[in-house]
């Protein structure tokens, strides 16, 4: 299974119909990076790693090491089962999948 949570990420910068679709992922990946003090692109690779763990290997991009030590610290974060719910149902809806 292909899961593609970067395009739902980058969507700011697309067209306002791919924005529409895909910001309830946005905000749920937001909300829940918001109670771990982190950005929503970590909780979509802890959400990746975590939830889709045996299918899916994510590799994640990193232009300065700051962002490789934030991308690390990903392993460290244990979302409930109810937040990787959330935000696989999220990603479900937007079509991002």
């Amino acid at each position: 299974m292909l899961v593609n949570v970067t395009s739902a990420i980058l969507a700011m910068s697309k067209p306002p119909a791919m924005l529409v679709r895909t910001q309830p992922l946005i905000d749920e990946l937001r909300a829940v990076g918001t109670a771990y003090g982190v950005g929503a692109g970590q909780i979509a690779l802890a959400w990746l790693t975590q939830f889709y763990g045996d299918t899916v290997v994510a590799i994640p991009g990193a232009s300065k090491p700051r962002q490789a030590e934030e991308n690390a610290a990903v392993l460290k974060l244990q979302l409930t089962d109810n937040e990787l719910e959330r935000i696989d149902e999220a990603s479900r809806r937007s079509g991002t999948r």
